[in-house]
Parts: C-alpha cells; structure tokens; sequence
C-alpha cells in the first residue's frame, strides 16, 4: 500500500463554522460535478479519492469462465461500465465474441443495454421502465439448471443476488475492477458533515480515523446498498437518496442540513424529490414511492 500523504485543507472550508460541510469520497469519475453544484448553493465540500478501482490486469477467474463458457447460459450486466471491460478484455486477449453466441444476455440498467445494442447485442432481458422489478423479469426468464455468469464491477447488485440465491438459481460472479487505497489522508472530521461515498471500503478509512464522537455528528450519504449495510453495521447513521443522481443527491444533503439541529432525527423527513426518507442510527431506512 502507498505510503499516506497529507492534502491541504481547502481555503473555503472553515472548520470552525457551525455550518453544514461534506465530505465527498469518491473517485474522479464519479459524479464530477457534484462539487460545483454544492459550491454554486455555497455548500462548502472537499473531495477525496482514498481509494483508486482499476480493471484487474491478469484476471485469472474471468479467463477461466471464458474457456468454460459453454457451461453458461446466460450473461448478466448491471452496468456500461462492466460491460464496456468485459469486451475491451475479450478483445485485448483476442477472444472471437462469436464463442459467446450461444449465451442469452440481460442487461440490469439502460447503461449496460445501451453498450449492448452498440455492438449488435440485444438482451433477452432487460431492465425496462420500471427498474425494480428487474429481478423478477429475470428469474420469469432463466429456466431450471440454467447458469449465469455475472461480470462485475465495483460493486455488484447484491438485491438481485439474493433474489437468485433464493430461487435456487446457479451463477457464477467474475470481479472485473480491484479496489486499491491511493495514499490520500482524511481531513480533519467537522462538527456536522455528511459523508458521501459509494464504496464501502471507505467507510473502513473513517472506523480507523474518526472518533466514537465524531460518528455521532456524521451521516452517510449510501450511493450503493453496499455502503448502507456496511454504515448499518458499523452504527452510523445512513442515508440513501431516492436516485443516484446528482440532483437527487443534492436534494438530501439539502434536506440532511434542513434537519440538522433535530436531536432525534438527521433528516427532515422528506426529501427534495418528494419521496418520503426516513433513517436510523442503526442505518435502517424506508424509501416509499408514492
């Protein structure tokens, strides 16, 4: 691991001031314009990457599904990014993708259907509008001692593999990307600060760096599942926005500040999208549709 360097504490973040500040921990890719949006609502952030995810260079586990690919019926996808590295590594390795005809295709998000369909590649399941019941479509689909092969990226959907697991259907998850620390140092931890972050390894960063008293002033903004049930188990309190979108992620740290002086509660109840947002300090929260 490298070794640790210290970063400079931004000039527009006082951390003295009383005032609601974020602490964005994510990679550069993701969600870039997230900090210009808070700057231009005077929502002082800093960002960190404490972590760097790159695709894994010799991946053993993926060439050996590769060569045992007819022992598959299906390819799952949840998203642009590993479908685009699984072709690109099929094509650096000069795997002919006709190999792979006999394979049925589901896409879990427009992303991965739309990477598909660029390549000629039409999903026999896909997410459709109503993303939830995704799951369902595909379990209707696959038929008895059929077997997936799920290539994953940063985070796989663990909703939809617990929904396989359930019904007794057979796969086989291949990671794609490993997870690295890059060096970087958290900042001292404010009075009140949301943290948002979409890769639970970060949340291990914060259990080394922060105090018992510094969680208790702290939200976990959970742009993935993952983080939330790690938050859950590590007693933070935890929030998950009703899209993972910038808007919708803009619209809960607004509503988290709007709530902040409350003692029983981080939010306020309701959040910018109009979806009903309730949290715990166990992390547990209800997202309801109207």
């Amino acid at each position: 691991m490298n070794a640790l360097k210290p970063i400079k504490q931004p000039s527009q973040i006082r951390t003295e001031s009383p005032e609601l500040q974020v602490l964005l921990l994510l990679e550069p890719d993701r969600f870039p314009r997230l900090g210009k949006e808070l700057s231009a609502r005077q929502i002082p952030s800093i960002r960190l990457s404490l972590t760097e995810t790159k695709p894994i260079k010799h991946n053993t586990l993926l060439w050996q599904a590769v060569c045992q690919i007819k022992q598959y019926d299906w390819a799952l996808f949840f998203g642009s990014e590993e479908t685009e590295t699984f072709f690109s590594m099929l094509a650096c390795r000069k795997i002919d993708v006709r190999g792979l005809g006999h394979l049925k295709l589901a896409a879990a998000s427009r992303g991965a259907e739309q990477s598909l369909v660029k390549r000629g590649l039409f999903p026999a399941c896909a997410v459709g509008k109503e993303d939830k019941r995704f799951s369902e479509r595909l379990l209707q689909a696959v038929c008895p001692k059929e077997r997936l092969l799920i290539p994953y990226g940063r985070l796989a959907d663990e909703r939809c593999l617990q929904k396989l697991s359930a019904a007794g259907v057979a796969y086989d998850c291949v990671p794609l990307f490993q997870t690295v620390w890059s060096g970087e140092r958290l900042p001292e931890i404010w009075k009140r600060v949301v943290i948002v972050t979409d890769n639970p390894v970060n949340l291990d960063r914060l259990a080394q760096e922060i105090s018992a008293q510094q969680r208790e002033h702290a939200v976990i903004l959970c742009l993935s599942e993952a983080v939330q049930k790690k938050a859950k188990q590590m007693g933070l309190c935890a929030v998950l926005p009703g899209k993972y979108t910038c808007p919708a992620i803009i619209a809960a740290i607004m509503s988290i500040g709007g709530a902040a002086d409350e003692k029983e509660n981080h939010l306020s109840g309701r959040s910018g999208d109009g979806k009903s947002v309730r949290s715990d300090r166990s992390g547990e929260q209800r997202n309801s549709r109207k």
